[in-house]
Order: structure tokens, then C-alpha cells, then sequence
């Protein structure tokens, strides 16, 4: 159907016309009908209308049948001799005719006639018809019959009551809007278009009688000409005057703005050859004629404001309900322009320029099986840019495997000429600054942190960096992720790097070098020169390289250097120095980025005052250089894991340090003062410096401190001098004492001592939050705890404590309290009544009170691995909002207190390894080990049960309620030895693990085993990742009806999911298509 069909209207003529009028010349010819005509007309509306004098005779002439044939449109106006004219009526039946062949839309004007008259034939063409019954009687039926249904079409009536005018405008307006209709059609072939369209037609608010302008913003070639067109095509037909001037950057280089917009106006005004000649606007007749106009204006790549300026785009200049959209690659000039808002056009979709590279590529709308790898290297490449689609794809059409493989692989080293002439007009309109700004991130910084790249640019360009990388955002050759990083385009980024290869055949005569080969070669011969102007290297692309001692003497502009391991492995290749080692550095450096570098120092002659950021991470550095130096543009020092360095030179002339990053400085012994650094950054970590004694000297502004895995001994008395101080960890460390002092630190949230050799416990700051005095030799927690009232943690796992004071019930802020491991807790300690989490883990306790039930906020109770344990009280049921209860290793607990009343929070219970041998109510039980257990039919009150642990008991059978627990997602029955059978289970059920259930012997058929979206349980999305699973390995007693119902479950399970994916599928699918259309 589909193919004929295409065949059929393939043979048809495309429209010529938009309109067609038919009409009797004696009744409008020279009044209505022309008045229509040129309305028409005005509204560039191509319409059809013969005045001349028709001769008389029967035949209709075939250029009036071509041009009825030729027409989107017939407009036929009824008038009262209409029917008089065998030829007025030839011209109707073809037009009903075309109605019905072409779908040619048909807008009858009853011209002071009435519509029952014709369809009745009374009245005149009553009369009418008289008379062509006496000499046409064989072609009076088709008449009447084509009279019949055009007179039943919905129309405009002209009876005198309004003036004609009026009515014409009226016909008008309905005529464009069906011609808005067909056009549409056109945007068919433009690849999801239309959700965009909507987005600016909402932004453009057509309707309103505001003048409004917007701007369609995106780099190049991603589709703002394409846009505003169809946005134009859809709504021209709204105003009373249309214009869209293409290519303005360009045609005002050629020929001047003054030009264009004296060009603008000749088309808005229909004055042809207007010429005003002058940068402004002097006529006031001018003026008053466009303010009276309500005009629609597409000015298309607008890349200056003057251009704006010059074309008289203002709110003030045209009439009511205007709209002006203007296209740009720089959203300054919008924003300068005034605009009233900014769509900015983004990247296709993958869908979207799958079709789009199809349809240049393969001539449809889908990929061709044979080349669909090579077809996704290209999306891969081209990421969602329209002009790399289509020009790519044309390029690739009808071409072989072979020619598509070696046109891909050119592309890595030579860029479709096109493609990057299009890109680079944007990067031509930069200033020096600008274009060296974009090629330093293009080369070496894509994907940095935009604030850290601003300052290293500030260092190479005197800090404009600012307004440059601002600029570059505005033009669309950058963008900024939600993560402040800064980002391009991939063409971008190849664009930028093309023309740093042009800029010379050799490599060490280009301004970066990015390419292992050519920077390997450089440094390895010492051919770098003058121009070099940045290096980057990826150590993990070979294995080693002999660096000349000469490798960067003669680079003396050189910026940028970054040789960097992104596997952070180590496995890299090293740049080994000959045995004389470097000779220089370039003092010009900025940005020296050197991981795993072999060098012990520096050179001696290099001078690091330009320095931005100096990053030696993983490196062999003893030092970094001999005495003092003029520091002052440095603001990151990384020297994270150099494991030799052994001091880190004064820093007091270093006053813009941000980030000072010493991680795993294993033979680092003391830090430099840096109480002068009043820019270093407010948080500092000084992490596995294993020989670091002496707690150093910070800016009193640090507000995060972790001095963790370090050999400081004790906090002296000067840790009160940091007043700002919010958390502090000395974990790991050698810690035996803390000052007094610190009770001074008021901001103080959070200690860390964990694994220190304390034996008193600390006096702390009364504001304190979280204390962590986990693994340390304390025996006594100090009654003075109790005016910590702002406590909300304690962790004191793994010491040597007995109880805790009576005082600590006072903290009514105290939420946790970890004592698990505690080998001298026997008792279980008074807590306060706020508490939340309570965890007693491995401790010799023998009892929980039933005080406990005062606990009436403890939604945690964690016993686990507590063998002295052997009752719980009943009170614990009273614990209205606990959610998990950990019983697991308790061996010795036999019983589960009986439960009087509901614990509907209850959502965790494991009651694994213990002697439990009767089960409660839970949402999640977790039973192995326990013997002698027996399911009790009662627990398919368990409504909300989740997921069932009855791993390694002795259970025989589980009750047939059990396909009650509507709920239950996981059942687990590993090594449940004695179960002989499975009943029917629940529907919800997706993962049963029965392995090693040796005596399993009978499955049960689940008939009502449905799969459906509308009885999904809770649980499916908190366990998204559970899939369908049935786990039956070494049930070797299984008797084959066992076989066949689970082979039968299996299949149902899997026939329900394949239909509910189906549907799925076809609901996203649908809805694809909504939002395309």
C-alpha cells in the first residue's frame, strides 16, 4: 500500500500555485475578486486568477485545467450569474475533481448568493440550469452534483453586513492558515524538529500584541537556520509582513549593513528598490509606516550588534504583535540586543542523528545492517552535530566497507575541510587572546575545573583569562558542565587542534604538542624551540624515553607542561634524564604538571616566580630547590606521594597559596610555618606522612583539619590559635595527649582520635558533635561528659571502658552510640531515652532490661555476636519505632520473647546462628543456622514480609499460607536439608535459592503465577537489581512433576515478562513519536 501510494502521487505535478480563483467575471472581476487577488498578493501568496474576457464557447482551456491541477487551494466565489458560465462550472467540476484525486483543500465565497440556492439550483442558478438542460443535458448532473458539494462546504459569507474589507481579510487569514497546514508536511523530513519548534513558538508568544524578540543561539552547524526557517514557514502567514534575511554576517561583509537593512525595509514596506543610504532611519514616514505594520523578521547568523544597531531591530520600531528572531553563534549580542529570551539549540539526540545520518548516508530512516559498527563510529564522532551528519553521510553514500573504514581512519589525522571551515568562522572573529585562550583548553585543559583554569590563564595572559573563557561561553565554543568543568565540543577540540598542526609542517615549530610521537621525539633529541608554547604527554602510551639534557633549554616561551598518568597506576613510561640530568627550565613556566617524575631537584638555574601550579605527585624529589624563592603567583603545590622528599621549602613568600597537597610524604619530618598563607585553602589534609612529628602551624582561618597516619604525639598548647577549626582527625596517629586548649576551639563539630595510644579520655569543647575515640586504651568515660549537651555521636568501639557514666542520660541530643567489641561491657549501659542507634556488637553482655522499652526513639538495636545472651525481654515489643533488630551469633538466646503487641516498623530481623526455634513477625527474617525449627502457619499474617531467610534449619515444610505473603520478593533455602516439598508461591516472588536442599523432593504448579505491572509489590523498587531467578542446584531427589512445575513456573515467568517488555517498549515508543511529531 504504502509503495503505490508513493508511486501514485510521484506522478502528480508539484503545486505551482498556492491559489486558485475561480469566479464570473461580470459580478467581481473588478471589485471583489480583485481586492481578494491583491490581498492575496500581499501576503506573498502566489494565487491564480484569469481576468481577461473569456471567450465564449463549450471547451474550458487546457491552461486553466493545468492551473486548477497545479493548486494547493481553489477559492471559489459564488456570485449570482456564476452558474450562467458552462465555463465557471467546467472550472468547478475539476476543482471537486482535484478535491477528491489530490486532496486539494476547496474554501467556497458565497458572494451575496445563498448557499441553499445552489444547493437546491433555484434562485438564479435555478434559472441557470434551465437553460443548460435545453443545450448541455449531458454534463448538467455532474454540474449539479459538483454545485451540490461545494455549496456543503464550510465557507465565508459576504451578505452586506460587514464591510468587504473586513471579510477579505478575514478570507484571507483562513486561507494562509490552511496553507500553514500543508507546509507542515515539509518539516517531515527535518529529524525532531518539532519538539524545538513548540519550545520557541512558546518563547515567541504569537498571539500577543507586545513586540517581542528572541534569540537562537548554538555554535555552528548545529542546526539555528534550520530552526528559524521552519519556525517562519509555520508562522509567516500570522503577519502582515514577513522577511527572513539570510547569511547577515556574511552579506554585511560583503555589501554593508546600511545595504541589508534598506533591503529589509523594501521587502517589509513592498517598496521596491527602497534606498535610504544613511546608518539611520531619518524619514518619519518610514518610521510611522513600519510602526503601523505588524511584521515577522528572521535575521539569520547575527554575529555583531552593530549589525542589530544598523537594521533598526528595536521594541520600539515596528507595530503591534511584531516578532523579530534572531539566529547567533554569540549570546552577547543577544544579550545586547535586548532579546526577550534565548532558546539555545543543543545537540541531537542519538535517535535523532541516527535518522539524520541515514538519511543522507542511506537514502531512509535507519541504518543498513552491513554497516551499522562504522555507522556508529561516525555518530560517535560527528556527537549529535547536524552539518558533520549530513556532510559525512554524503560523503559515505553508496560507498564500500572498505571506502567507509578509510575514510574514518583519515579523519583522526585529517578533518573534513568542510566541516572545519564551517567551525572555524566562530574561532576567525577572536581577538589574539581569545584564540590562544581556546587552543590552551583545547589541547591541554578540556575538562578542568573553569575557577582553577581562570587562574592558570591569568598567569599566562595577565589576567583577562576571565572575560576571555566569558567570551568563548558566549560564543558557544565552550560550555560549563554543572560541575563547573570546563568543556567543548569533540569538533571543537579537533578544530582547535587543526590549526595549531597547520600553524607547521614540523612539530617542534608548532605553538603545542600534544602527540606522543612528536613529544617524545622533541624531548628525546632536544629539538623544542621557541615556539613551543605548551607540551602534553600521556606517560601510559609507551614504556620509557632517554630525555635530553637539553630537552627544554632552547623552549623559552614554553607555558604549559603536563606529563601525566591517567591510569594512576604507575605502569606508565617514565621520561628518564641522562646522567647529567636537566640543565634548565623555562622560567616562563605557569602550569608544571610532572607525575612520577625522576629528577631528586629541580634545576638550580630555574626560577619559578611565574609558577600558577606545580604538580609533582608520585615523584623521586628530595627537595625542590636550594634557599629562597619569589613565590608569589603559586597557588597549587601537589607533591602527594613523594615518598623521598624530606622538607618542603619556606613558604612565607608564597602569600596566594590556595592548596598545599602532601598526602603519603613518607619521610616528611616537619611542615614550613604556614601561618601567613591567609589564602591557603580552608581545608587542609595531611594524610599518611608516617614520620611527621610536629603538628604544624596553620592560618588561623583552616576550618578542616585531618592530620590522620602521622606521628604526632600530642596537640600542643597553640591548637587554640585555630578558632575556626569545625573538625579535626589525628586517627592512626601517635596521639597520648591533648591539650586543655582545645576546650577553646567553640567551632569544633567533629574529633577523630581513632587508634590512638590514649589512655585518659580527652577533655573536649562542650559544642562538640561527633566524638570518635574508636580502638584506643581508654578504660573510663568521665562523668564531665554529661555537659556535652550538643552531642549527637559517640563511638567508642574497641576499647578497654566498663560502663558508661550515669550522667551521659542527660544528652538528649545523643542520637548514636557505638560500643560494639567492648570487652569489658557487661552490663547493658543506661542510654538516653532519645537515642536511635545502639550498637553492642561482640560485647560479654547477659541481658537487655526490660527498661529498654523507655527507648522510644531507638529504630536500631544491634546485639549480634553476643554469646552470653539469652533472653530478650517482652518489653520490646513496646519499641514502637524500631525498624532493625540484629540477633545474629547470639548462640545461647533460645527463645523470641512472645511479641503482645504489633511492631508494625519492624522491618529487619536476623535471628541467624542463634537457638531460636520459634519465629515472629518481621518484614525481613534472617534464620540460618537455627535448628529445630518449625514454621508456624500463622506467620502468613506477615503481610509486608520481603524477603524470608531460612537458610541451614532442619525445616521440613513450609506452610501452604505462605502464597498469602503478597509481598515476598526473596526466598533463601540454602541447605535446608530436611525440606521435603515447596508450596504454591506467592506471585510477587522473583529470586528462590534452594540449593543444597538434598531432600527436596516435591514443587508445586503456581497456576496464578502472574507477572503483571499492576500487582508489582513495594519491594520490586527497592530491589531493582533482583532479577528472576530459581536456584535449584543439587536437589537430586526432585521427582519429575517437581521438574516439570519449575520448567512451567519458568516459562510463565518468562512469557509474562517478554509481554509486559513489549508493552513497554511500545508505550516509549509512542511516546517518542508524540514528542516528535
Amino acid at each position: 500500500m504504502a509503495s503505490s501510494s508513493s508511486s501514485a502521487s510521484a506522478s502528480f505535478r508539484q503545486p505551482k500555485h498556492e491559489v486558485f480563483l475561480s469566479f464570473r467575471g461580470e459580478d467581481t472581476r473588478n471589485n471583489f475578486l480583485y481586492h481578494l487577488y491583491e490581498a492575496l498578493r500581499r501576503k506573498g501568496i502566489g494565487a491564480y486568477a484569469d481576468f481577461k474576457e473569456l471567450p465564449r464557447g463549450d471547451e474550458i482551456s487546457l491552461a486553466l485545467l493545468k492551473a486548477i491541477e497545479e493548486s494547493m487551494i481553489s477559492a471559489i466565489v459564488f456570485s449570482q450569474n456564476y452558474a450562467n458560465s458552462s465555463w465557471c462550472l467546467e472550472e468547478l467540476s475539476k476543482i471537486m475533481e482535484c478535491r477528491h484525486s489530490r486532496g486539494q483543500l476547496v474554501v467556497p465565497i458565497f458572494y451575496h448568493v445563498n448557499p441553499s440556492d445552489i444547493r437546491k439550483q433555484t434562485g438564479s442558478f435555478g434559472k441557470a440550469f434551465v437553460e443548460h438542460e435545453k443545450n448541455r443535458i449531458h454534463k448538467v448532473q455532474g454540474w449539479i452534483h459538483a454545485l451540490t458539494e461545494a455549496a456543503n462546504l464550510s465557507g465565508w459569507s459576504l451578505a452586506g453586513d460587514k464591510p468587504e474589507l473586513i471579510v477579505i481579510e478575514d478570507i484571507v487569514q483562513d486561507i494562509v492558515n490552511k496553507l500553514n497546514r500543508l507546509s507542515k508536511s515539509d518539516h517531515k523530513g527535518l529529524i525532531g524538529i518539532g519538539p524545538h519548534m513548540e519550545q520557541i513558538k512558546s518563547i515567541l508568544c504569537i498571539g500577543g500584541e507586545d513586540v517581542r524578540i528572541i534569540g537562537i543561539w548554538g555554535m555552528a552547524g548545529i542546526g539555528k537556520t534550520t530552526l528559524a526557517q521552519a519556525v517562519y514557514d509555520d508562522v509567516s502567514g500570522q503577519f502582515e509582513s514577513c522577511y527572513f534575511l539570510a547569511n547577515v554576517r556574511e552579506e554585511s561583509d560583503k555589501h554593508g549593513a546600511i545595504t541589508l537593512r534598506d533591503k529589509l525595509l523594501s521587502k517589509l514596506l513592498n517598496e521596491e528598490n527602497l534606498h535610504i543610504g544613511t546608518p539611520r532611519i531619518g524619514s518619519a514616514f518610514i518610521k510611522d509606516r513600519l510602526y503601523r505594520k505588524r511584521v515577522l523578521i528572521v535575521l539569520d547568523d547575527v554575529n555583531d550588534l552593530d549589525q542589530l544597531e544598523i537594521l533598526e531591530i528595536s521594541h520600539d520600531h515596528f507595530g503591534f504583535g511584531s516578532r523579530i528572531i534572531v539566529t547567533s553563534r554569540d549570546k552577547q549580542v543577544l544579550t545586547n540586543g535586548s532579546v526577550d529570551g534565548i532558546y539555545e539549540v543543543k545537540e541531537l539526540s542519538y535517535n535523532d542523528s541516527l535518522q539524520l545520518f541515514s538519511l543522507f548516508a542511506f537514502k531512509q530512516n535507519h541504518l543498513v545492517d552491513d554497516f551499522k559498527d562504522l555507522s556508529n563510529n561516525v555518530l560517535e564522532y560527528a556527537k549529535g552535530v547536524p552539518i558533520a551528519l549530513k556532510v559525512l553521510g554524503s560523503t559515505l553514500y553508496q560507498k564500500s566497507i572498505a571506502y567507509w573504514e578509510s575514510a574514518l581512519n583519515r579523519l583522526k589525522q585529517y578533518p573534513n575541510p568542510k566541516i572545519q571551515n564551517m567551525l572555524k568562522i566562530s574561532f576567525d572573529g577572536l581577538d589574539e587572546v581569545e584564540k590562544n585562550i581556546f587552543l590552551d583548553i583545547a589541547c591541554f585543559f578540556k575538562w578542568y575545573d573553569k575557577d582553577n583554569i581562570t587562574k592558570i590563564l591569568d598567569g599566562c595572559y595577565g589576567c583577562t583569562a576571565h572575560c576571555g573563557i566569558t567570551n568563548l561561553i558566549d560564543k558557544c565554543l565552550l560550555n560549563v558542565t554543572k560541575e563547573n568543568k570546563l568543556g567543548m565540543h569533540d569538533l571543537l577540540q579537533e578544530m582547535g587542534k587543526n590549526v595549531v598542526r597547520l600553524e607547521s609542517q614540523r612539530p617542534e615549530e608548532r605553538s603545542r604538542l600534544w602527540t606522543p610521537s612528536d613529544v617524545c621525539r622533541v624531548l628525546k633529541h632536544g629539538t623544542g624551540t621557541k615556539s613551543t608554547e605548551g607540551i602534553l604527554l600521556d606517560l601510559s602510551q609507551f614504556d620509557e624515553i632517554q630525555l635530553h639534557p637539553c630537552a627544554f633549554a632552547k623552549m623559552h616561551n614554553l607555558r604549559v607542561v603536563k606529563f601525566y598518568d591517567p591510569t594512576f597506576s604507575g605502569k606508565g613510561g617514565k621520561l628518564v634524564p641522562l646522567h647529567q640530568g636537566l640543565k634548565s627550565f623555562p622560567n616562563e613556566l605557569r602550569y608544571f604538571h610532572w607525575e612520577y617524575c625522576m629528577l631528586k631537584s629541580l634545576p638550580s638555574n630555574f626560577s619559578p616566580g611565574n609558577l600558577v601550579e606545580l604538580i609533582l605527585s608520585n615523584s623521586n624529589v628530595e627537595q625542590l630547590w636550594n634557599g629562597d624563592q619569589n613565590l608569589v603567583n603559586l597557588r597549587v603545590l601537589d607533591l602527594c606521594y613523594c615518598e623521598n622528599l624530606t622538607r618542603i621549602p619556606n613558604l612565607s613568600a608564597a602569600i596566594n597559596i590556595e592548596i598545599l597537597l602532601i598526602d603519603g610524604c613518607k619521610s616528611l619530618v616537619e611542615l614550613p610555618s604556614m601561618i601567613h598563607l591567609k589564602s591557603l585553602y580552608h581545608e587542609q589534609y595531611v594524610k599518611s606522612c608516617k614520620n611527621l612529628k610536629k603538628f604544624p602551624e596553620l592560618p588561623q582561618h583552616v576550618d578542616w583539619l585531618t592530620l590522620q597516619d602521622s606521628a604526632i604525639e600530642e596537640i600542643p598548647e597553640s591548637i587554640g590559635y585555630l578558632d575556626q577549626l569545625t573538625l579535626l582527625t589525628l586517627s592512626n596517629s601517635r596521639v597520648k595527649t591533648v591539650s586543655k586548649n582545645i576546650c577553646k576551639l567553640e567551632s569544633l563539630e567533629s574529633f577523630y582520635l581513632v587508634n590512638c595510644p590514649m589512655v585518659l579520655f580527652p577533655e573536649v569543647p562542650r559544642n562538640l558533635k561527633r566524638l570518635y575515640l574508636h580502638g584506643n586504651q581508654i578504660e573510663e568515660v568521665p562523668s564531665s561528659i554529661g555537659c556535652l549537651n550538643q552531642l549527637v555521636h559517640l563511638d567508642m568501639r574497641s576499647s578497654q571502658i566498663h560502663n558508661l557514666p550515669s550522667t551521659i542520660i542527660q544528652l538528649d541530643a545523643l542520637k548514636e552510640i557505638f560500643l560494639s567489641d567492648c570487652p569489658n561491657i557487661t552490663t547493658f549501659p543506661n542510654v538516653p531515652e532519645n537515642i536511635k542507634l545502639l550498637f553492642l556488637d561482640n560485647t560479654p553482655i547477659e541481658e537487655v532490661p526490660s527498661s529498654i522499652s523507655r527507648l522510644k526513639s531507638l529504630s536500631c538495636l544491634s546485639v549480634a555476636g553476643c554469646t552470653r545472651l539469652k533472653s530478650l525481654p517482652t518489653s520490646i515489643c513496646k519499641l514502637k519505632s524500631l525498624e532493625r533488630l540484629y540477633l545474629n551469633g547470639c548462640s545461647n538466646l533460645e527463645c523470641f520473647p512472645e511479641i503482645l503487641e504489633t511492631m508494625e516498623c519492624l522491618i529487619h530481623l536476623d535471628l541467624s546462628e542463634t537457638a531460636t526455634k520459634v519465629l515472629l513477625s518481621s518484614n525481613i527474617f534472617g534464620l540460618g543456622g537455627s535448628r529445630n525449627l518449625s514454621v508456624p502457619s500463622s506467620f502468613c499474617n506477615l503481610v509486608f514480609l520481603q524477603e524470608l531467610h531460612l537458610c541451614g534449619t532442619d525445616i521440613v515444610e513450609i506452610p501452604k499460607s505462605i502464597k498469602q505473603l503478597s509481598n515476598l520478593i526473596c526466598l533463601y533455602l540454602i541447605s535446608c536439608k530436611s525440606l521435603k516439598s515447596l508450596p504454591e508461591l506467592p506471585p510477587c516472588l522473583r529470586f528462590v535459592d534452594a540449593e543444597d536442599c538434598t531432600s527436596l523432593e516435591r514443587v508445586s504448579n503456581s497456576e496464578q503465577f502472574q507477572y503483571m505491572k499492576a500487582q508489582r509489590c513495594l519491594l520490586e523498587y527497592d530491589y531493582p537489581l533482583v532479577c528472576n531467578c530459581y536456584v535449584f542446584n543439587n536437589c537430586f531427589n526432585l521427582d519429575r512433576d517437581a521438574i516439570n512445575n519449575i520448567m512451567a513456573n519458568a516459562q510463565l515467568r518468562i512469557q509474562c515478562m517478554a509481554e509486559e517488555f513489549a508493552m513497554e517498549s511500545y508505550q516509549e515508543l509512542s511516546q517518542s513519536n508524540a514528542n516528535t511529531d
